[in-house]
Parts: C-alpha cells; sequence; structure tokens
C-alpha cells in the first residue's frame, strides 16, 4: 500500500512538472499554430486557465478590494467608449463598466464593485481586467472610521 502511494505521488509530480513545463515553452517560444489575431486560441486559455490566472497581471489595487468593493474617486466618465477613470489611493486608472452611473458626477466618492476577465495577449502574457459592475455611495463615516489610526 505505501508503494502504491509512492508511486502515484511521483507520477502525480511529474504530471504537475511537465504541465507547468509545457506552458512555460509554450509561453516563450509563442509558436504561431497555437496564436491568432485576437490571441491564443481558445483550447490553449481552457487548457492552461490555472497557470494563466497565477501568471496574470493584476491592477495596483487588486489586493485591497474585500468581497469586490473598492472606495474610489470618480476622475471621469467616458460614456462614449464604456470607461471609468477614478482614482485610488493617488493613482489614476480606468476600468470598463456595465453599471448604471445616472446618479454619479465627476470626483464623488463612490464604492464600486470589480469584476475581472482573464485576457490572454498576443504575446502569450495574460491579465486581469477590471470591469465595473456595480457602483453605490460611499459610506463618509465609515471610510473615515477605517482610515483612523486607532482602528488599525
Amino acid at each position: 500500500m505505501k508503494q502504491y502511494f509512492i508511486k502515484c505521488s511521483i507520477v502525480a509530480t511529474v504530471a504537475a512538472i511537465g504541465y507547468t513545463a509545457s506552458f512555460v515553452v509554450v509561453r516563450f517560444a509563442k509558436p504561431e499554430f497555437v496564436n491568432t489575431n485576437d490571441g491564443p486560441k481558445a483550447a490553449f486559455k481552457s487548457f492552461y486557465y490555472p497557470l494563466c490566472y497565477i501568471s496574470a497581471s493584476r491592477p495596483i489595487w487588486h489586493s485591497r478590494v474585500r468581497d469586490g468593493w473598492l472606495e474610489i474617486q470618480i476622475d471621469w466618465i467616458n460614456r462614449g467608449n464604456g470607461y471609468l477613470y477614478f482614482i485610488w489611493d493617488g493613482y489614476e486608472a480606468r476600468a470598463s463598466y456595465s453599471a448604471d452611473l445616472h446618479n454619479v458626477k465627476e470626483h464623488d466618492v463612490v464604492l464600486a464593485h470589480f469584476g475581472y476577465e482573464l485576457v490572454t495577449w498576443d504575446d502569450f502574457s495574460s491579465h486581469l481586467v477590471p470591469y465595473i459592475d456595480k457602483v453605490k455611495p460611499a459610506n463618509q463615516g465609515a471610510a473615515i472610521a477605517a482610515s483612523s489610526p486607532s482602528v488599525r
């Protein structure tokens, strides 16, 4: 029984190393037969989804989002192309939006709910592209209490 477990562990380890190594080789070799004008083929993206997700570049605020919600200040709403430009912690960023923004004005502080789409580009680099699907007014009292040094 112990030998069977050891054999299975060795096979699983070799398979995991082979899976990861094949991803690295494809990512650096960038073979044209896997690539299309819209990025790598769907089979590549679905087969290597876990590794693409792990290696994906993330927005700077990604680790600060709690349950998808983040307090931001709206800088500019470009209704023509569907992007919302915002300021978070002194950084300017943008995200596409599908949320109802009729009651929101520029320079308002709001809570935005972010979702992310995993996108793999032609150079086989992966990115988590943010989009905003919900917006609600920020609770100013909670924001002041959260920034207080005594609460931290």
